[in-house]
């Protein structure tokens, strides 16, 4: 498990529930021509080519074709794939609303519960109203695309001019976005060390104390066998037995808050006890990758907060949390061992001893 594994996932969805950590800015368009995606600021961006920040509210307007309705059920033909997870494979709480626009009758456009995919392009849902059918026009879905290939997301981007930006997307995606669409620059999520060095990266520079950051910092590997912790000599194998032991990575997220001047500090307290939710929808249950065999960690599980530390100038909160692995026989030295499977030939001697003639 990597810290920087950790602070790209709060990088990419932190500002999705707090704009806390970042500098949040307007997109007036964001448009794609080939691989290459233009942003169209409201104001001036300030950032530079190579810079990284997070797309934010981007819709993936997709063609629809016809709109059809029986009943309350309304039946769309998409132009393109529709995009969408079938419902009947999700839990009832994870079924999405899905957006039509530009429809005609204007009845058909909303937001509606998921109903059923039939098809990759065919999908439905139901509406209250009883609108003519079939729609004059179908209008589009928008589509919340999220994802490394979609218009949201973690971006490094190649500075137009003051206003305009671009970046890559190897998925295909329709034109241009739609939404409520911001950008967000100047993550303040670090990897440290150490506390000792996050305090030391915070304090350095005057205006980073007037702004929150975060900080992640890794802790120890532990590994553990049945049970009990490996440096017990109990939990010692013994030759040709199966090579597997559980493996748990603790890593915190400190909170640094701003707190000159506050005798009482506990305005700074809550603040940072605020961001729980945040945090928890970022990072929590979240497979991190693994270098190992299992190719991906245990779901990241949440362990607690607590206040960690108070200066003159700043307030530290920690949330703690923990990834587990497995680490297998595949993830030890190649068997060197072996023997081979031949061929044995040989005869019997006087006083019935065996002589072998390796062939």
């Amino acid at each position: 498990m990597q810290g920087a594994d950790i602070v790209n996932q709060l990088k990419t969805r932190l500002p999705n529930y707090t704009t806390a950590f970042s500098d949040e800015l307007s997109v007036t368009s964001l448009s794609k021509t080939g691989n290459t995606v233009t942003a169209v600021t409201a104001a001036a961006h300030g950032r530079l080519t190579g810079d990284v920040l997070v797309i934010k509210g981007a819709k993936e307007p997709i063609t629809i074709n016809s709109l059809t309705r029986e009943g309350n059920l309304v039946t769309a033909i998409c132009d393109t794939q529709h995009k969408l997870p079938n419902p009947d494979n999700l839990r009832e709480d994870d079924i999405p609303n899905i957006q039509l626009d530009d429809t005609d009758p204007s009845e058909y456009s909303g937001i509606y519960k998921l109903k059923a995919t039939p098809d990759y392009f065919t999908f439905q849902y139901e509406i209250s109203t009883t609108p003519i059918t079939p729609a004059n026009i179908g209008g589009f879905l928008l589509i919340d695309d999220l994802g490394d290939f979609s218009y949201n997301g973690l971006k490094t981007i190649t500075k137009i001019d003051n206003v305009t930006f671009t970046y890559t997307v190897d998925q295909d995606l329709q034109s241009p976005a739609q939404g409520i669409i911001k950008s967000y620059a100047n993550l303040r999520v670090g990897n440290a060390a150490g506390l000792e060095t996050a305090e030391a990266h915070y304090s350095a520079n005057n205006s980073q104390i007037l702004q929150n950051w975060l900080y992640v910092v890794v802790g120890d590997e532990e590994t553990y066998r049945k049970g009990t912790v490996t440096t017990d000599v109990d939990s010692t194998q013994d030759a040709n037995e199966e090579f597997r032991y559980d493996s748990i990575t603790p890593f915190n997220v400190y909170v640094f808050v701003p707190a000159k001047d506050s005798s009482l500090v506990g305005m700074q307290a809550d603040t940072a006890r605020s961001f729980r939710k945040s945090l928890l929808k970022s990072i929590a249950n979240f497979l991190l990758p693994s270098d190992l065999t299992e190719g991906c960690l245990k779901p990241v599980t949440y362990q607690g907060n607590g206040v960690e530390l108070l200066t003159e100038a700043y307030y530290v909160h920690r949330f703690s949390f923990v990834s587990k692995g497995e680490i297998v026989n595949a993830d030890t030295i190649d068997a060197t061992n072996v023997v081979p499977f031949k061929k044995l030939e040989g005869s019997i001697e006087q006083e019935a001893e065996f002589v072998i003639d390796f062939q």
